[in-house]
């Protein structure tokens, strides 16, 4: 069963050098295998067989999204363990501390698992849960705990942002991710 798999990862692929840095677009090495087929994979499995992904997620991401998708997928990844491990010894609770070594080891289980299978919607969904879990525990374990918030009142409706506020460059920081993630997704 294992056998099947390494030619389809290991295939040469001309093709890739005409988009190396944002890849081929989603779900198109059904589209794109072809071209670079392996003769081997011939004697292994059926000739009319379509191989749609690579069972290893960072080669998948590597055709999908190119050199920067991988690129910006690894630095996530990599931040969110870095930021969640500062955490675990910066924090003095020790159900916090639970439940950063739990969301790193789910993110970790998951990381080993897509690099030999395919990554599925309800997993990936559970990843950036996780991800999710440890930006509000980042938040909440780093934000003072006297800040008090005072109520607005109604009838001040003037609105004017401050960039130091870190409410509002998370918000600046999100928009500007969304942009370039729907950027990428339609352009490619």
């Amino acid at each position: 069963m294992l056998r099947s798999r390494p030619p389809i990862g290991l295939s040469p692929d001309p093709l890739h050098s005409l988009r190396p840095l944002i890849g081929y677009g989603p779900e198109m090495m059904g589209g794109i295998f072809p071209a670079v087929y392996s003769p081997r994979l011939g004697h292994i499995e059926d000739r009319n067989a379509l191989a749609d992904r690579a069972h290893n997620h960072l080669l998948d991401l590597l055709i999908m999204n190119g050199a920067l998708g991988l690129l910006a997928y690894l630095l996530l990844i990599g931040s969110f363990f870095y930021y969640g491990i500062s955490l675990i010894w910066r924090t003095e609770s020790s159900s916090i501390q639970l439940t950063l070594i739990a969301l790193l080891s789910a993110v970790f289980a998951h990381f080993v698992e897509i690099q030999v299978g395919i990554a599925l919607v309800t997993t990936q969904m559970l990843l950036w849960l996780y991800v999710a879990l440890l930006v509000v525990v980042h938040r909440f374990e780093t934000s003072p705990m006297e800040e008090q918030v005072e109520p607005i009142a109604l009838a001040s409706l003037d609105m004017k942002m401050n960039l130091r506020d870190p409410n509002v460059r998370w918000l600046i920081y999100s928009l500007i991710t969304a942009f370039i993630l729907i950027f990428f997704a339609t352009t490619t």
